[in-house]
């Protein structure tokens, strides 16, 4: 149950994480185009830009979490026995788990900022740009427990 629902997560995230990156593409092509097209006037495509960037960053480091694909020293654990490598990696993601539960709490009184403004073009409320940390830490948060509890299970199973 728990697999089946972190890979129906995983989907999402990728999917979402896709389409936000196809809609950045286009969006700076837009942009682009617009520079040597005396005619089309179109201001916006930064700030939009920079929000789907934002989100892009948002959703995407979840995924990079689970898979493992941040910079890690590991120069001294790969010495370790198997088992003792497995328990700091457990270790590890709870502590990152723990830090995105801090980070979490620290970006809600920041998004209620957010809920003051306006972007400058598009109007958008700022919460929406602000929140993100806390939307980030929140997944990045469930992804560490994920492999905590991976660790975990492996580290019981290991002799």
């Amino acid at each position: 149950m728990i697999t089946q629902i972190g890979k129906v997560f995983e989907k999402a995230l990728s999917v979402i994480t896709s389409i936000l990156y196809l809609l950045m593409i286009a969006t700076v092509t837009i942009q682009i185009a617009a520079r040597y097209i005396p005619f089309i006037t179109v201001p916006w495509t930064e700030e939009f830009t920079r929000l789907l960037f934002i989100y892009i960053m948002c959703l995407g480091a979840p995924l990079s979490l689970k898979y493992e694909e941040f910079v890690s020293v590991d120069i001294l654990t790969m010495r370790w026995s198997t088992k003792a490598r497995l328990f700091s990696l457990a270790i590890v993601f709870l502590l990152i788990a723990a830090y995105c539960v801090i980070i979490f709490y620290t970006g809600i009184p920041f998004a209620k900022v957010g809920l003051r403004s306006t972007s400058p073009i598009m109007r958008l409320p700022m919460v929406i740009h602000h929140s993100s940390i806390s939307i980030a830490m929140f997944l990045c948060g469930i992804t560490a427990m994920s492999c905590f509890y991976k660790y975990i299970v492996l580290y019981r199973s290991t002799k």
